[in-house]
């Protein structure tokens, strides 16, 4: 039974909009930007859509200050795992 690797999303979340990057769990694979999404509720909905159906887990990691605290955890509820960073 072949398990499929995880991919891993990074979420750096601001006031108005969040930079994501990804890379996948491979010895030497590249991160790889993936642009910028903005911080409404849904928003990153589709992104995460779209890389859940490339990879499955998705593992995304985040940091936010208390602007994007909410918006980051509400985005997470589409993912596999999720973790923050301590401020």
């Amino acid at each position: 039974m072949s398990q499929s690797r995880p991919l891993y999303v990074g979420m750096d979340v601001h006031t108005e909009s969040m930079a994501v990057a990804a890379v996948a769990q491979a010895h030497g694979a590249e991160v790889v930007s993936l642009g910028t999404v903005g911080t409404r509720h849904g928003e990153s909905d589709k992104l995460l859509r779209q890389l859940r159906s490339k990879s499955t887990p998705l593992v995304v990691v985040y940091a936010a200050g208390p602007c994007g605290d909410g918006r980051a955890r509400s985005g997470n509820k589409a993912t596999s795992a999720g973790s923050s960073p301590p401020p």
